[in-house]
């Protein structure tokens, strides 16, 4: 499926399309209370976010450009490798 097939299902499919078929990759904490989770869909990358204490999503951003990953990649600690 591409990005713009997926972005054209309806809002609960969507999830649900994520859900099934993604393959979890990482979540980071939101500022506030909430969590982000990234999936990849082979031709595109799908973003979750959550409400503190909510198992059902609030929102869904869905992107192709590595540059949505850049908040995830911060978060990768790669000191080691330099040792």
């Amino acid at each position: 499926m591409t990005l713009e097939e997926f972005l054209s299902l309806p809002k609960q499919c969507r999830y649900s399309f994520v859900i099934e078929f993604g393959e979890f990759l990482s979540s980071r904490k939101l500022d506030g209370e909430g969590v982000a989770k990234l999936f990849w869909l082979e031709a595109f990358y799908a973003e979750m976010y959550f409400e503190a204490g909510k198992d059902l999503p609030s929102e869904l951003r869905a992107f192709e450009a590595t540059k949505g990953l850049i908040p995830y990649l911060r978060e990768i600690d790669i000191k080691d490798v330099y040792k």
